[in-house]
């Protein structure tokens, strides 16, 4: 039997992700991928095309990301339906019908994430999926506080937070870095 093995080709299109899986020995050297997965690497890599342009054409991402017409605008208009995008204006026509010029709607969404500082401390963000930070604020917690009242405290922070700033979702507990739990300040041994 023979060997394989399996190497991503990022040749064509690695800005957006837009990857063809290879398998050597096989008689075209593609892998099997099944619809599901080819779907969401293809949802993701117009999302992230979409995202990093003022406004953009269904026919501009066809050319970008080589992307047939019907597929490309099968999942735009998914991604319109879910509010990551919306239709901005009909473009002007350069002799057939006159495109559709879509934008991304950073604020559809919002992130919270939490830094828990050294200082006992609990900073809590929320962000758009630009990475603009929308509201933030911060919670004193106590050393000897009990984990059922910082988590009390930080939920109480984080609904605050999030009614302050008016989103259609938000992803809650989108990231959390505890802090070091070694410091390296004068006297602490660790130099």
């Amino acid at each position: 039997m023979q060997q394989r093995s399996s190497s991503i080709d990022k040749t064509e299109n690695p800005r957006y992700n837009v990857v063809s899986h290879k398998i050597e020995g096989t008689p075209d050297g593609m892998a099997k991928i099944n619809q599901q997965t080819l779907r969401e690497a293809n949802t993701k890599a117009i999302f992230m095309y979409i995202a990093s342009r003022d406004q953009v054409t269904k026919q501009d991402i066809c050319n970008e990301l080589r992307l047939s017409f019907a597929t490309v605008s099968k999942i735009v208009d998914a991604l319109v339906e879910d509010g990551f995008v919306c239709l901005q204006e009909v473009g002007v026509s350069s002799g057939g019908r006159k495109p559709n010029i879509y934008r991304f709607l950073p604020a559809s969404r919002a992130i919270i994430a939490i830094d828990l500082s050294p200082d006992n401390r609990a900073h809590v963000y929320l962000v758009d999926l630009k990475h603009q930070i929308l509201s933030e604020s911060t919670v004193r917690l106590a050393n000897d506080e009990s984990t059922d009242s910082m988590l009390k405290k930080l939920k109480a922070e984080v609904d605050a937070t999030c009614t302050m700033v008016e989103i259609p979702s938000i992803i809650s507990w989108g990231g959390c870095r505890p802090p070091r739990a070694v410091s390296f300040g004068e006297g602490s041994g660790d130099q």
